[in-house]
């Protein structure tokens, strides 16, 4: 007995969707242009009791092609991760991270230009200590290699008055 339908990403194995057959089934395989792989799961392919709960189940397990089952994997380090089967890590591109990095980065600065403006009400030492923060936030990717995340950088502390 049918128990859903899963979409995963043929190359990585990644659980991309799941629904529960109604009406005409979809066509079961991998898709014409390769990139997925649409296949009926009954509760014995299930390899979890928690995974009633689809989310948790997409969130927590992979489809290894190679022995046709399901894996479970560790917490999913960053939106680009994809886990590596056959090394059982994640892997991603630093480079989409540093995007992601530099994207806060840019968002905490934009937060803190009005420190430079010259009408605005702070000290001279609130605004050398404001332009030192501005600077260490420019900086804070200089020393990046392969970040896993945001919350792997050491970013630097806000002024009190910023805070």
């Amino acid at each position: 007995m049918m128990h859903s339908i899963m979409t995963v990403e043929e190359a990585t194995g990644r659980i991309i969707g799941c629904q529960f057959p109604q009406g005409e089934l979809p066509t079961l395989g991998i898709t014409e242009d390769g990139v997925y792989r649409i296949m009926a799961v009954v509760r014995e392919d299930i390899p979890d009791e928690k995974c009633t709960d689809y989310a948790y189940f997409i969130e927590n397990y992979c489809y290894n092609k190679n022995n046709d089952s399901f894996v479970k994997v560790s917490t999913r380090v960053n939106d680009h991760a994809v886990w590596d089967i056959a090394n059982s890590r994640w892997t991603w591109d630093a480079s989409l991270v540093l995007t992601d990095i530099r994207q806060i980065r840019n968002r905490m600065l934009a937060s803190t230009d009005w420190t430079q403006l010259s009408d605005n009400t702070l000290t001279d030492a609130q605004k050398s200590e404001a332009q030192t923060y501005r600077t260490a936030l420019r900086n804070v990717t200089n020393s990046l290699d392969n970040p896993e995340n945001e919350h792997s950088v050491s970013w630097p502390t806000a002024p009190s008055f910023l805070a």
